[in-house]
């Protein structure tokens, strides 16, 4: 349709994807006898077993450093995102 513009739902998929990473390093927390609050996905990781940290760099083919600055890169993307729409609503008013 001319003049239509599509826009893909970037919001949702980048809290779905933080979110389900959060589950995922609680979940091993969890699984290792630790207790997890709190959505940074940097402060999770680093409670992971030196284990768990080890087989998740292995798995992604990245270094344990290179993964915990990647995870550090986006550790707080959950809440950053989550509600960004109303961050622009109160902008504009």
């Amino acid at each position: 349709m001319p003049g239509v513009q599509f826009q893909m739902p970037l919001v949702p998929a980048v809290v779905c994807t933080a979110f389900g990473i959060e589950l995922c390093l609680k979940a091993i927390i969890s699984f290792e006898g630790g207790k997890a609050t709190g959505h940074e996905l940097l402060k999770l990781f680093i409670k992971l077993s030196a284990e768990s940290k080890a087989v998740l760099a292995a798995a992604l083919s990245l270094t344990e450093h290179d993964l915990r600055q990647k995870i550090g890169s986006v550790s707080s993307t959950f809440v950053d995102w989550r509600y960004i729409y109303l961050r622009k609503i109160v902008r504009k008013h």
